[in-house]
């Protein structure tokens, strides 16, 4: 039997379908839109301005500040059925992406296909795949609670998180209740290879998730009991 793995839809999954390269020896597009972040040394991707390449490749840095984000809004990233492939920065961090915006703005982008992986996109009943699956995996740079962790939870899967995900410590014991890596490639790549290679270990992670209270209401009392304080 196949092992079904299912990936969050963030910006991982993002990174993982687009057809995308390393930006060393490309050339840079001109027209992009910067914006200065506010830590004075960084700075965002927030709009196509007037570019019309085809290929858009994403610099690593701007007039000396590295390029650690694109961002993309309702209005920054319009007028893109030119658009087929982007060039993503090895300095990239972040990329925050409207799917409506995407789908209608950029409707010839080319996704990566694999033998072993399809892309599905935005899904109206995401569960009927998430209750199939094998491993949920939650690769976030950053997360509050996570509500697609819960529902994981409560469908008893072995989840696999990353650790610059702050809610993620609340919701999960690594080694006891899921795991939890390093938010990179080869830290997605062995906590997956240990759940493949340990049938044992996967079904426990899940078993012993499935029996946690995902109500919130522990929660709840800890506020209260907070203010009474």
């Amino acid at each position: 039997m196949k092992k079904i793995i299912s990936l969050s839809f963030t910006l991982v999954l993002f990174i993982t379908c687009v057809t995308l390269f390393a930006s060393c020896g490309k050339t840079t597009s001109k027209g992009l839109e910067f914006n200065c972040n506010n830590d004075d040394m960084t700075c965002m991707i927030d709009g196509i301005g007037e570019c019309k390449d085809t290929v858009i490749t994403i610099p690593e840095s701007y007039n000396g500040y590295t390029v650690t984000a694109v961002y993309m809004s309702l209005n920054s990233f319009v007028d893109c059925t030119h658009v087929t492939e982007m060039i993503l920065p090895e300095t990239l961090q972040w990329f925050n992406y409207n799917y409506g915006v995407m789908i209608r703005e950029m409707p010839n982008l080319k996704f990566n296909e694999y033998e072993n992986a399809k892309y599905l996109g935005t899904k109206n009943n995401p569960y009927c795949y998430m209750k199939a699956c094998d491993i949920y995996i939650q690769p976030s740079y950053t997360e509050g609670y996570s509500t697609t962790i819960c529902e994981a939870g409560m469908l008893g899967k072995a989840i696999v998180g990353t650790k610059p995900s702050g809610g993620i410590w609340e919701q999960l014991d690594n080694g006891d209740s899921g795991l939890i890596v390093e938010a990179t490639a080869d830290g997605l790549f062995e906590g997956i290879r240990t759940l493949l290679n340990d049938k044992k270990l996967r079904l426990s992670l899940g078993e012993k998730l499935g029996k946690k209270n995902f109500e919130g209401t522990g929660e709840i009392r800890k506020f209260l009991e907070f203010l009474e304080t």
